[in-house]
């Protein structure tokens, strides 16, 4: 029983890495799309690992409201960049399905 719990465990983990690692680079692009033109110091950078959120899960932010709960299984992946001296990192919301971008949320910013 232990085991097939472990197998179980083992197979959801890799399942929602294979769905965040194949969405990062259509995450990226669809981002720098809708960013173009923006002044931005360097190169905004999105996180590789994402957090794979199940259905009424809640990503925890200090400071902020929270993101979710979600009525189905969404990939938090975390954006950092610098705007005019400032900087920011927000979550990315993404359907882990079709990986498209679903909506943002700041998390901190200065």
């Amino acid at each position: 029983m232990k085991k097939s719990l472990i197998l179980i465990a083992l197979t959801l983990s890799s399942i929602s890495f294979a769905s965040a690692s194949s969405c990062h680079q259509s995450v990226a692009d669809q981002y720098l799309d809708n960013a173009r033109g923006t002044r931005f110091d360097y190169m905004p950078q999105i996180s590789k690992d994402a957090t794979y959120l199940e259905t009424g899960s809640i990503y925890d932010i200090r400071r902020q409201a929270d993101v979710g709960p979600f009525s189905e299984d969404k990939l938090i992946f975390v954006l950092t960049g610098s705007i005019h001296s400032g900087w920011f990192s927000s979550a990315i919301i993404v359907n882990p399905e079709t990986c498209e971008i679903e909506g943002m949320q700041e998390i901190e910013s200065e």
